[in-house]
């Protein structure tokens, strides 16, 4: 079986007019709508995915939904490793990009790939057969031709690769502007012209998803609140719905 496949997220959920706030992944988010419309704001860009249809988010894109608009899904959080795997496995070449899918697929055969994944998720073989069977699809038909890559001056991609290497541990403001050679005014207005979140957003959503892969390992909700740096499990709880629309209990 492929490394890791086992601990990707599942959920199934139905969102009512609910919004949540700007933010990113560090993983694929990449699921099939039910009911209802599914609208984002992705890197300032309208995606409009309605019942029947797939919606991809890649990683690190920033996205926002509309608040009026209810849908209902099944989504899974394959991680980039995964996804490259699979990729370097099918063009027997090393990939150092990130691979971007488009947002919005109507295509009634990746339906039914995504639905034969979904249903085989407790069935090891089939589910791994399935798997690479829906990613290798939409890996041949759905990818971005062109790479869109974010231009991050060298002072401002230094805090960022600190943080990433730091982001469970109390990181000072002081320290992050220090690193970059910036007043905290200007750090603060440089970082987020170019990431579009503040520097506190940003460890909030490194902090979230590392939380979920924690989920997936069955530690108790409490633990994983300490070890990801929240105050307690309520207050873990109530930044990850406010961020993903649901609570950690409804992961499959």
């Amino acid at each position: 079986m492929i490394k890791d496949l086992r601990s990707i997220p599942f959920i199934r959920h139905k969102f009512i007019k609910h919004s949540f706030k700007k933010h990113f992944h560090t993983y694929y988010s990449i699921g099939l709508i039910t009911q209802g419309v599914h609208r984002l704001d992705i890197e300032n860009e309208k995606s409009i995915t309605v019942a029947g249809e797939i919606k991809i988010i890649n990683p690190y894109d920033l996205h926002i939904a509309d608040g009026n608009i209810s849908w209902e899904y099944l989504n899974f959080m394959p991680t980039e490793k995964v996804i490259k795997s699979i990729a370097q496995d099918m063009c027997r070449e090393n990939i150092s990009h990130t691979i971007r899918f488009q947002n919005s697929i109507h295509d009634n055969l990746a339906t039914k790939y995504f639905l034969n994944l979904f249903s085989s998720i407790d069935r090891n073989l089939e589910y791994e057969e399935n798997f690479i069977i829906f990613i290798s699809y939409l890996l041949r038909n759905h990818t971005y031709n062109s790479i869109n890559i974010k231009q991050i001056p060298r002072n401002i991609q230094i805090s960022i690769d600190f943080i990433h290497s730091n982001f469970l541990e109390n990181i000072s403001l002081e320290l992050l502007s220090n690193l970059s050679k910036l007043s905290k005014y200007h750090f603060i207005k440089v970082f987020s012209q170019k990431t579009g979140l503040t520097p506190h957003q940003y460890i909030i959503d490194l902090r979230l998803d590392y939380a979920l892969s924690l989920i997936k390992k069955n530690i108790p909700l409490s633990q994983i609140a300490v070890s990801c740096g929240f105050s307690d499990q309520s207050h873990f709880i109530r930044t990850f719905k406010k961020y993903h629309g649901y609570t950690p209990s409804l992961l499959i």
